[in-house]
């Protein structure tokens, strides 16, 4: 059989172009896989250093709340930019203006439980699962939850039997509803073990909460525009305990810094961080982000 020279060279260059256009189109999409792996590595690396940048930020509000505190200046909230860097949002709350997680105040609690949406077993449920969480024994109140529950709930953890230290806490109790505990921790504290919260200096929506509360659970009094508080619910603020929650906004990464601070009552005395912490945004951080976009320089 005889080949022809010409045939065989032929399709050794048919082969050669599908080889080199096969080889072109596999370059091609390396070159685009590597060029979205470039482009996602910059992307991630610009988030991050947003991030780091935004964070720096909020540390820094933090330090200009604590010196507004200390310098019994305005506690107004604060909104300011630093050209080519971001802008900053410091607010600053009296702890004394909040819910204390930890009082004896039962009937407190349990209008504040109540005017957050419980419904009166529900709000008598949670606040006996808190008093069962931090109490030394384990005998279960009404509607209350001890060792025995944790354990048959298949928790790995029990009651602390103690004060709580953190409001994130809360979620260490048996059987609170989700719902109800995340719009509880806002208006709750635990650097303040009054029996009362300080009308004149808490926000209104929680007035308003309680008083909505109060209405649920038999409580008489008057309550107006701005609610104030029932007597028995009140405490008057020492001044001692603040919140300062910064937030630092570059292009779109925000972060959350919180503390607590305690400030000094007596000669020699230092102001103390009574808490540390990363926090969340939340709805009532709208209307200072807002803000943002057109914020005068700090």
């Amino acid at each position: 059989m005889r080949f022809n020279s010409s045939n065989l060279k032929g399709a050794d260059a048919g082969f050669i172009l599908i080889f080199a256009i096969a080889v072109c189109l596999l370059l091609a999409v390396i070159g685009l896989i590597a060029g979205r792996s470039v482009q996602s590595a910059l992307r991630e690396t610009r988030t991050a250093v947003d991030i780091a940048q935004a964070r720096a930020l909020a540390d820094g509000g933090v330090a200009l709340g604590v010196a507004r505190v200390q310098s019994d200046g305005d506690l107004e909230p604060v909104v300011c930019a630093l050209p080519g860097a971001g802008a900053v949002a410091v607010s600053i709350t009296d702890e004394a203006g909040k819910v204390p997680l930890n009082t004896d105040n039962r009937a407190l609690l349990l209008a504040f439980f109540s005017g957050l949406g419980a419904s009166r077993d529900e709000a008598q449920t949670a606040v006996a699962r808190i008093f069962d969480y931090r109490d030394a024994d384990d005998v279960a109140q009404s509607g209350g939850a001890e060792r025995e529950a944790y354990a048959a709930a298949g928790l790995s953890f029990r009651p602390k039997n103690g004060d709580f230290e953190s409001v994130a806490e809360l979620d260490r109790v048996l059987g609170l509803a989700a719902a109800i505990r995340d719009r509880a921790k806002p208006h709750l504290t635990t650097a303040v073990t009054a029996g009362g919260v300080d009308g004149a200096v808490a926000a209104d929506a929680l007035l308003q909460l309680i008083a909505n509360g109060a209405g649920a659970g038999g409580f008489s009094s008057a309550f107006g525009d701005r609610p104030d508080l029932p007597a028995a619910f009140s405490a008057r603020s020492t001044r001692t305990f603040y919140r300062v929650r910064s937030i630092g906004m570059v292009e779109g990464a925000r972060y959350v810094r919180e503390t607590v601070i305690a400030r000094p009552q007596r000669p020699g005395e230092t102001l103390r961080h009574i808490s540390w912490m990363q926090g969340e945004l939340n709805a009532n951080d709208e209307a200072l982000l807002a803000r943002g976009a057109s914020a005068p320089p700090c």
